[in-house]
């Protein structure tokens, strides 16, 4: 979700065009002029030309998303509100042209939930940390139940981190930008991850990687439940205070346990599993096997040699000597030398 000044006045501008109030209300009886319109339960679809297919594909999933951030999140909607979907070419009349305006380039969605408005820039949704516009939607989805808790203050990374959560599963994605910033930086400390979502691209990837990752973590060190009960205790008390009688233990020492063991699993642990080291330490094995099979191979013939030496230079049976002094045996005469051992199998 992108906020700021700039949202704002996308924000105002889009409920002036609606003719919607600041409250929660429900939205309005239609789209306007030439825009398809699809209502999905709590979520009203709005798709201007260009977006029809996209519609087509989201109406149908649109009531499982909502009832399934739902249901993560222990809040229900307290009315409808609406997603506008933005062409992947861009904006292509003025009413969506002043709806998108001043929003971050990178943005893949963004919600105001006071207006119950969002937008999913279709052309952005598969860019991190959402991939589809599916988990666009959740995640949008996500703020605008958060908005809709009574009571509830959040700090933004919390509210970033439950959002990408509630949307979809840590990937491998996940790993990479957290572990691509922390090989040479320290891990930022939770409340300035806030200013990153102000940033640009690189800093809103970090801070919405290192906010997934905490939330993550702390789901899974706490139970399943832990961003229901943090969410429920934040109706009555202050964040920090929500937190302890949620975890059992203070916001600062979670984000101390999270940070140590995040510096292994996103620092060290690539470091020792790198491309880069896999293949010195597989050069350095293969150095080590070719090194051992030329030392056998010297001293078998050496052995060969010392065999040679303590022969018969004229043996009985000698027929002719060749140019050189060396016996010429004949067949029944010529004795083989034992085969030499076969060498050692290779190393795997």
């Amino acid at each position: 979700m992108i906020r700021g000044a700039a949202v704002r006045v996308a924000a105002v501008a889009l409920a002036v065009l609606l003719a919607m109030s600041a409250g929660a209300q429900p939205p309005s009886p239609g789209p306007p002029v030439g825009w398809r319109e699809a209502r999905t339960g709590a979520c009203v679809l709005w798709a201007p030309p260009g977006a029809e297919r996209a519609l087509e594909r989201l109406a149908p999933l649109a009531p499982g998303i909502v009832a399934e951030a739902s249901r993560t999140l222990g809040i229900e909607p307290a009315a409808p509100f609406r997603m506008v979907l933005v062409p992947a070419s861009g904006p292509r009349d003025s009413v969506l042209e002043r709806i998108d305006a001043g929003v971050a380039a990178w943005a893949a969605g963004y919600m105001r939930p006071e207006f119950r408005i969002g937008a999913i820039r279709l052309g952005q949704a598969a860019r991190y940390p959402y991939g589809t516009p599916e988990a666009v939607l959740a995640h949008e989805t996500a703020h605008q139940l958060m908005h809709d808790a009574p009571g509830v203050t959040l700090p933004m990374w919390f509210e970033e981190g439950t959002a990408t959560w509630a949307a979809r599963e840590w990937q491998m994605e996940d790993v990479f930008q957290l572990s691509s910033r922390i090989v040479t930086r320290e891990l930022p400390p939770l409340e300035r991850l806030s200013d990153g979502f102000h940033g640009d691209a690189g800093e809103a990837d970090q801070a919405y990687a290192a906010s997934f990752a905490f939330v993550s973590w702390s789901a899974e060190r706490y139970g399943g439940s832990l961003v229901r009960d943090v969410l429920r205790e934040s109706r009555t008390h202050p964040f920090p205070r929500a937190w302890r009688l949620a975890t059992g233990v203070a916001l600062e020492r979670s984000e101390r346990e999270w940070r140590r063991e995040a510096l292994f699993r996103y620092r060290w642990l690539p470091l020792l599993a790198s491309s880069g080291l896999v293949w010195l330490g597989v050069l350095a094995i293969s150095i080590g096997v070719w090194t051992r099979r030329q030392a056998r191979r010297r001293a078998q013939r050496a052995a060969w040699d010392a065999e040679e030496e303590r022969a018969d230079p004229v043996e009985a049976g000698a027929e002719s000597l060749e140019p050189g002094g060396e016996p010429w045996l004949t067949e029944w005469q010529r004795v083989e030398p034992e085969s030499p051992a076969p060498p050692d199998a290779p190393v795997r």
